[in-house]
């Protein structure tokens, strides 16, 4: 059975109209064994809804859109890398599988989405904040696409 995929939006909606904030995609835990990537999320929700003179400021221009555990069921399962499937999750965002790949699919599916009909003035970048690059370069990501989509990447040894 799978694991429910929580997605936490976080903006402040009285301050500015919807179409001026920027948009921040931010996903977390694709690996199951990057456990210190739940506390690094775990901060940066804690501090975006703080009282925070920044935190403020970012809440009243960007909306962030939040997953902290993109593979919860590798995570129960006590996975290291991969999906109750099997999966690598990073290797199949090119084309995930509702079936095999769902919580990449509902992602990806919320990512196009906002693509074709942004709610507010996206940031042009894309970045991956831990790891070798974007997961893949994503063809539905025309130029002037929406999307920073941070993915926290946290690991327990150090890379040189």
């Amino acid at each position: 059975m799978w694991r429910i995929v929580q997605r936490v939006t976080l903006a402040d909606h009285h301050q500015s109209p919807e179409k001026e904030k920027k948009l921040v995609i931010l996903t977390a835990r694709v690996h199951p064994g990057e456990s210190p990537a739940s506390f690094i999320c775990q901060g940066v929700i804690d501090f975006l809804v703080s009282q925070h003179p920044v935190a403020q400021i970012l809440r009243d221009h960007v909306i962030f859109k939040i997953v902290p555990m993109l593979n919860p069921d590798g995570v129960y399962l006590g996975n290291y890398r991969c999906s109750l499937m099997g999966f690598d999750l990073n290797r199949h965002w090119q084309d995930p599988s509702p079936w095999a790949h769902p919580t990449l699919h509902a992602v990806k599916q919320l990512i196009v989405q906002m693509s074709q009909d942004p709610p507010v003035n996206p940031i042009r970048h894309t970045t991956h904040v831990w790891g070798s690059q974007m997961p893949v370069s994503m063809p539905i990501l025309q130029p002037g696409s929406p999307v920073l989509l941070p993915s926290i990447h946290a690991h327990l040894t150090q890379r040189a």
